[in-house]
């Protein structure tokens, strides 16, 4: 399994959805949305330039860190920072929306689809201590996941070549219907159950 890791500094952030212009009928992408998977995409690049698309499984691991804002009360920052762990942010963004933007943007730069994302697992947290914030993206490519099929059993060239020889296989049996060759195998009508 090969692992590719790195680190996008900023606040993390998720896909917007598009926005529609009534008069000409187009839709777009929005600007911060844009930015941030060219952020995502040139951070990767930036590590990883050159390498070759992967094909096969990939399971994606997506954590984003968040300062904890001014607004909020000392009390609350105090329990953040002196936790005993991380502790998760559940306000927006939703996460799906910052996994989204970042399979949108490493698709057809780390891999060739995002259907071969198999496997995704992501969290949100409030930054602890010194930790800056951003978004760490860990990609595993999994190929020993994928089905092999086992290799063929090769074939007797000829008749010569089974098992038993070429007695095996009569001359009397070539060109004859089933019920000529098994004359012993076949059953009266009082013998049918």
């Amino acid at each position: 399994m090969e692992t590719r890791t790195f680190f996008v500094p900023g606040t993390p952030r998720g896909q917007q959805r598009p926005r529609f212009v009534r008069k000409l009928g187009i839709a777009f992408t929005p600007k911060e949305t844009r930015v941030a998977a060219d952020d995502v995409r040139g951070d990767y690049l930036a590590q990883y330039a050159g390498q070759p698309l992967w094909e096969g499984p990939i399971r994606l691991l997506v954590g984003a860190r968040y300062d904890i804002p001014s607004s909020r009360p000392g009390w609350y920052k105090h329990q953040i920072v002196c936790g005993p762990s991380s502790w998760p942010r559940t306000i927006r963004p939703d996460l799906d929306n910052i996994v989204k933007l970042v399979k949108d943007a490493l698709s057809k730069v780390a891999w060739k689809d995002d259907a071969q994302v198999f496997e995704i697992v992501a969290g949100k947290w409030w930054c602890l201590g010194n930790e800056v914030p951003g978004t760490q993206i860990t990609i595993e490519h999994c190929p020993e996941l994928v089905p092999t099929k086992p290799p063929r059993a090769r074939k007797p060239a000829s008749r010569y070549d089974l098992p038993g020889g070429p007695d095996c296989v009569g001359e009397a049996v070539r060109g004859k219907r089933r019920d000529e060759r098994c004359p012993s195998d076949k059953k009266t009508k009082g013998e049918r159950g």
